[in-house]
């Protein structure tokens, strides 16, 4: 998780993102998996499928990226999953 947010904090600096899924939960996250991110608050102007392809390519992972006020899973990912500001 140290590479992922060391990576968030280089492409989106000062962006608030949320990290959820098997990623955070105990024994979850395999080779199979991929890593899901909730972005609250970002600043600049790139887009969400540049950021997962970038991030993609650094962690080796299928990167899932979703606005997270326009989530359905917002209530869920805000309970769940581990806030970052990077």
């Amino acid at each position: 998780m140290q590479r992922l947010h060391g990576q968030l904090a280089e492409i989106i600096p000062g962006a608030t993102v949320w990290i959820y899924g098997s990623l955070v939960s105990p024994n979850s996250f395999s080779g199979h998996s991929d890593i899901d991110i909730a972005i609250e608050s970002m600043p600049g102007s790139k887009s969400i499928e540049y950021l997962q392809s970038v991030l993609s390519a650094a962690t080796g992972y299928p990167v899932d990226i979703v606005w997270l006020g326009q989530s359905r899973l917002e209530e869920k990912i805000r309970r769940t999953g581990c806030r970052w500001t990077v």
